[in-house]
């Protein structure tokens, strides 16, 4: 499928699913006024994963009052001659949000939501998303940084002290794996460089980089501690 059809699909949406995410954006007893416009924003991927972003426009109604909607779609799935894939990979997102995972978090870190999941043929499917089109984007301000940072490290202790849901998709990656990822081992490796340290100063407050340092040498402890933990 090209992006046109894509278009298309999405375009076509049965009216009872339309209906399901309007009442979702705009709250029960609204209608959808059709026909709601679809344009396609972003780029698609070459091989497997996004096919395509379309933003989708509309308007609903309730009585005599009018309310515009919006909502993102993500086609995902596997571009056509292309084979190199891992299926577990190209499906994980939208079981995900199939799962309800991201339903069960609270605090300040939230996914966007999800309104439905479109099947759009054999190879593709669609997720309708919240648009976030008004939400903080790049590039962000520099107090942003450690408030995100603060918002991850909520959403990681989200399962802390009770089991994790048995979900097929869920990564069963070690946390050695990430630790000792290139990316991050050369952000540790060049702490003494005075450039690293003048950028990490200007996102963490006093003694950030002396944190660091000391997050590095208990490195192999708290390693040992989460895999203490893991096999429980």
């Amino acid at each position: 499928m090209g992006q046109d059809q894509f278009e298309t699909a999405i375009s076509n949406l049965s009216t009872q699913d339309v209906a399901l995410v309007v009442e979702q954006i705009c709250g029960s007893g609204y209608l959808a006024i059709q026909p709601h416009e679809v344009r396609a924003t972003g780029n698609k991927s070459a091989g497997g994963g996004p096919l395509g972003i379309y933003r989708v426009t509309g308007t609903a109604t309730n009585g005599d009052r009018h309310t515009p909607w919006s909502a993102v779609v993500k086609v995902l799935g596997e571009a056509k001659g292309f084979h190199d894939s891992d299926t577990v990979e190209l499906e994980r997102e939208i079981e995900v949000y199939r799962s309800k995972a991201f339903e069960e978090l609270s605090g300040a870190f939230r996914a966007a939501r999800c309104y439905l999941i479109q099947n759009i043929d054999d190879n593709s499917t669609g997720i309708w998303m919240e648009d976030l089109t008004d939400s903080l984007h790049a590039p962000w301000p520099l107090e942003q940084y450690p408030v995100s940072a603060q918002h991850l490290g909520e959403f990681n202790a989200a399962w802390t002290g009770r089991s994790l849901p048995d979900w097929d998709w869920l990564s069963n990656s070690p946390i050695e794996d990430l630790w000792t990822n290139p990316a991050a081992a050369n952000v540790f490796n060049n702490l003494s460089d005075p450039a690293m340290q003048s950028s990490i100063q200007s996102v963490l407050p006093s003694g950030g980089v002396e944190r660091l340092t000391q997050f590095q040498n208990r490195s192999n402890s708290l390693l040992t501690a989460v895999a203490s933990v893991e096999t429980g």
